[in-house]
């Protein structure tokens, strides 16, 4: 639980704080398989992280329109690009409340999708989760590869946080980050 009188923050890029659990303990993160029922709370928290940049705006049904297709073709880019991925919900405290993708069929694995809803962010489960990835692939001896994206300034600084570092290989909108264990080979 967050303790008010050492408050940690996490600037949000609409310009208000979050507080921040930095005492999420990785054994109160559970995962389970995905389902068809979990592909409203995915796409909810696909898109309710966007943010329209500066003097962009549109009228809220053609948003829903445009944030559905985004959604949509980035559940068509995985099936089709990573389709021996796992595909898990995270649940924190039992709850619902994003969803990991993760393709262990190579080295490094690779985080696809790691995205919560947006209530459930600050609060130290992206964190958690990242540690628990990081414990897994340490058993394996594995690294852990992932693309984010340039306009998501805070999960860049959550990866970093985490001990991912960046690795090359960057697409125009995507740059690559990887965490390798000490014991992990190059």
């Amino acid at each position: 639980m967050h303790d008010p009188s050492s408050p940690a923050t996490i600037p949000d890029r609409g310009g208000a704080d979050k507080m921040a659990d930095p005492g999420m303990a990785p054994d109160r993160i559970m995962f389970r398989p995905e389902t068809p029922d979990d592909a409203a709370l995915i796409a909810r928290a696909h898109t309710g992280h966007w943010r329209a940049p500066a003097g962009f705006a549109l009228p809220a049904p053609m948003l829903a329109t445009l944030l559905a297709q985004q959604h949509a073709g980035q559940e068509r880019h995985i099936a089709s690009r990573h389709p021996g991925a796992e595909r898990r919900m995270i649940l924190a405290d039992g709850m619902a409340v994003g969803r990991l993708c993760l393709d262990r069929t190579t080295l490094p694995w690779h985080i696809i999708d790691l995205a919560l809803v947006a209530e459930a962010t600050g609060q130290g489960i992206g964190r958690a989760v990242l540690d628990r990835l990081k414990a897994e692939a340490a058993s394996a001896n594995a690294a852990l590869m992932l693309d984010v994206a340039h306009d998501n300034p805070r999960a860049q600084a959550l990866y970093h946080r985490a001990g991912f570092i960046p690795a090359g290989g960057d697409s125009a909108t995507h740059p690559r980050m990887m965490w390798r264990n000490r014991q992990t080979p190059a």
